[in-house]
C-alpha cells in the first residue's frame, strides 16, 4: 500500500453494487476534500457534487457491466473549487465465480497538458487562417466587385429607360444571389473555424456537411486555384458524434496538405470521400505526393513538416492525431501507388444511427 502512496497518480476501489470506497492512495487525500479525513465506506455522492457523482458512478456500473477495462475522460473539483480534468482508466475485481465485487481506478491529472493542447490547436488554427487570408480575402473581393457592377448597371438602366425589362432584372439579381451565397458560404466557414471550441461538446453532425464547410473555406483560398476537387459522398449522408470545430480543423489541415503536395507535384486534383462502414464514418482525402515516399512514418511526429522553412510547422498532423483520439478515433496515411496517398480520418458513427 506504500508504494501505491507515492505514486503521480489518484488509486482507489470501490466495492459493488454498493459503490463505497474500499480503499484510496494518499494522492486522492490531497485532491479530493482535506476535510475528510477516512473516506473508507464512502460513496460517490457524499465526496463529490451530485452531477460529478452521477458520472462516476454511471462509469462504474458500467466497467461491471461489461467486465472489461474501459478508458474515460473524468472532471472533478479540487478543495480549491476548480474543476480538473482525469485520464481515467476502470477496471472490475472479480471473484473466483466470475462475479464483480469492487470496482478499481487509476486517474491521473492531465489538466496541464490540456490546456497545453488547447494554446497549440489555437495556434494552428490561427497559422492556417493567417495563411488563407489573402486567398479569401481575393475571393470575397471578386463577388463584391461583381455585385457593385451588377448594381450600377441596374440603376443606370433605370435611369436612362421609361420600362422596366423584366427579365434583365431578374438575370442581375440572380447574379447578386448567386454572389451573396458564395460569400455566405465561406464567411461561414470562417465563423466555424474561428471559435474557440474547446469546451464545445460533441454533437450529431453530418458528416458531408463537415467536409463540404471546410471545403468552402479551401476553394476560396487563390493559392490552390486551379486544383480539382473529386467528391466522392453518399447519397444518404451518415452522422456522427463530433466536436465540429475541432474536427473541421483536422479536415482543414488535410485538406491543405493535399492540396499542398498536388500543386508541388504539379497535379490538379484532390479527391475526398465520406464512406460508412457499420459503426464508424471515415473521411479520405486523395492526392499526390511528389516526394513523402518513405516518410510517411514521419508525419504524425510533432515538428515534421514538408513544406519549406517559415511555410510549416510541423504541429498540423500531430495535434490533429490528439483531437482525432479525442473522438475515440483514428488519422492515418497511406500509399495507393508509388505517388498517391490517402489519408484517413475514422470516428465512430453517432448512436443515434444505430
Amino acid at each position: 500500500m506504500q508504494t501505491l502512496d507515492v505514486v503521480p497518480a489518484v488509486i482507489y476501489s470501490k466495492s459493488f453494487p454498493g459503490l463505497k470506497y474500499l480503499f484510496v492512495n494518499k494522492k486522492f487525500h490531497e485532491v479530493v476534500d482535506s476535510n475528510i479525513e477516512n473516506f473508507m465506506g464512502l460513496t460517490d455522492d457524499i465526496v463529490f457534487l451530485p452531477e460529478v457523482a452521477k458520472t462516476l458512478s454511471k462509469n462504474d456500473r458500467e466497467i461491471a457491466k461489461k467486465k472489461e477495462v474501459q478508458h474515460f475522460e473524468e472532471r472533478v473539483p479540487h478543495p480549491d473549487g476548480t474543476f480538473h480534468d482525469y485520464d481515467t482508466y476502470k477496471f472490475p475485481m472479480l471473484d473466483e465465480n466470475g462475479d464483480v465485487y469492487a470496482v478499481t481506478g487509476i486517474s491521473l491529472d492531465i489538466t496541464e497538458r490540456k490546456k497545453t493542447e488547447s494554446v497549440l490547436r489555437t495556434s494552428m488554427k490561427l497559422a492556417s487562417l493567417g495563411e488563407m487570408a489573402g486567398g479569401i480575402a481575393h475571393e470575397i473581393n471578386n463577388p463584391l466587385a461583381i455585385i457593385d457592377g451588377t448594381v450600377k448597371k441596374m440603376t443606370r438602366t433605370l435611369e436612362q429607360e421609361n420600362s422596366i425589362d423584366k427579365v434583365f432584372f431578374q438575370k442581375m439579381t440572380k447574379k447578386i444571389s448567386e454572389m451573396t451565397s458564395r460569400m455566405s458560404k465561406i464567411i461561414n466557414g470562417l465563423l466555424v473555424l474561428g471559435r474557440e471550441g474547446a469546451l464545445d461538446q460533441h454533437v450529431d453532425t453530418d458528416s458531408a456537411w463537415l467536409f463540404e464547410t471546410v471545403l468552402e473555406l479551401v476553394c476560396a483560398n487563390v493559392t490552390y486555384k486551379g486544383i480539382e476537387i473529386k467528391k466522392q459522398f453518399p447519397s444518404k449522408s451518415p452522422l456522427v458524434k463530433a466536436n465540429v470545430v475541432q474536427m473541421s480543423q483536422v479536415l482543414l489541415n488535410v485538406l491543405e496538405n493535399a492540396c499542398y503536395e498536388a500543386k508541388k507535384a504539379e497535379s490538379n486534383w484532390v479527391e475526398v470521400r465520406v464512406i460508412e462502414t457499420s459503426t464508424t464514418v471515415l473521411f479520405e482525402v486523395v492526392n499526390v505526393c511528389s516526394d513523402c515516399q518513405g516518410r510517411i512514418v514521419e508525419f504524425f511526429r510533432p515538428f515534421f513538416t514538408t513544406k519549406p522553412l517559415g511555410e510549416g510547422t510541423g504541429l498540423g498532423l500531430s495535434i490533429s492525431k490528439g483531437i482525432v483520439e479525442n473522438h475515440s478515433g483514428t488519422i492515418s496515411a497511406k500509399f495507393l501507388d508509388e505517388k498517391t496517398i490517402c489519408f484517413t480520418v475514422e470516428i465512430p458513427k453517432s448512436s443515434e444511427m444505430s
